[in-house]
């Protein structure tokens, strides 16, 4: 591997400004997207229903559900509606074209390589807040840390044959909605290849793997490996802001790169691309990341962890 690539000065003051711009410009626009449809009142019986409605999208006919006839509670539910759903409105026109300019910036810059399909996908997870029951992995999940590090990712390690997710958090997975969402952003039905702990479901061309977390937590090498790397799966998730190859911004939900750098570890066993997937992000968090790997990761994985000649080929200018 050659050095890596250190982000310009011109190009991460552009990132950050994305990503100020992104912390009012995205929240609004998935509050607008949630209340899309709207509230209205409907007579029954001589008594006055607030009714919430939304547009069938194979149909194209109103869907209404009864939220309770109308009261002082019902009332002050329907100004609330309306007042969140026309300031979410307003500060996604107002930021909407400066974030597409923002967009076309950082491709002319070079920063817009993530595949635009993949990042469809991921917007419309996001956008349905899916992304709070399972996390980007694989290749694709490095461009979250390039801010951070100031530091792009090497092409040869970002590509994926496979777009992988791995599961995260205690609540119960919503499979069904997950696989709707992608069948929406890809306009192709799901259909199952392989279903176990890690298994793989096939979108057209697309190929979706999700993993389970205990999954790559028993490929360790021992019981100590195990224990710790289960432990770092739990870390708190880290959010990174990047830019498609469409030019549109893509927020990707992914592991914490000590977290990440374990997990690849494991599982570049017997797969070489996994394995050097590792080296670069544990050298990423040794020269680069706020916070270092702690003392039972470093007991655990030595070589991975504190050792600079496995990072081998990883030289930061």
């Amino acid at each position: 591997m050659s050095d890596v690539t250190r982000m310009g000065a011109p190009e991460r003051r552009h990132l950050e400004a994305m990503v100020r711009r992104w912390a009012t410009y995205g929240p609004a626009l998935k509050t607008w997207v949630a209340l899309d449809g709207g509230m209205t009142w409907k007579t029954v019986s001589a008594a006055d229903y607030l009714c919430r409605y939304r547009q069938d999208a194979e149909t194209g006919k109103k869907k209404f559900t009864s939220l309770g006839r109308r009261s002082a509670e019902t009332e002050q539910l329907y100004r609330d509606f309306i007042e969140r759903r026309d300031a979410a409105k307003e500060t996604v026109l107002a930021n909407r074209d400066r974030m597409l300019t923002a967009g076309r910036v950082a491709k002319a810059y070079g920063l817009a390589r993530l595949p635009a399909q993949v990042g469809e996908i991921l917007r419309v997870l996001w956008l349905r807040s899916l992304d709070e029951q399972l996390c980007l992995f694989g290749g694709n999940a490095l461009y979250a840390y390039e801010l951070e590090t100031e530091t792009l990712a090497p092409k040869e390690l970002t590509r994926d044959e496979r777009l992988s997710f791995m599961f995260v958090g205690d609540a119960p997975i919503q499979l069904d909605d997950i696989l709707d969402a992608i069948e929406d952003a890809t306009r192709q039905p799901a259909r199952t290849v392989e279903q176990q702990e890690r298994f793989v479901v096939q979108f057209g061309t697309i190929e979706v793997e999700f993993i389970d977390p205990a999954f790559v937590a028993r490929q360790a090498a021992d019981a100590d490996q195990t224990e710790v790397l289960a432990e770092a799966l739990h870390m708190p998730l880290v959010k990174g802001l990047t830019v498609a190859r469409d030019a549109q911004a893509v927020e990707i939900t992914t592991l914490d790169p000590r977290a990440y750098a374990l997990a690849a570890h494991v599982l570049g066993g017997d797969d070489e691309i996994w394995a050097e997937r590792a080296r670069f992000t544990a050298a990423l968090v040794r020269e680069r990341w706020p916070e270092q790997f702690d003392p039972r990761q470093e007991a655990a994985f030595p070589g991975l962890c504190g050792d600079p000649e496995y990072q081998r080929g990883y030289h930061w200018p």
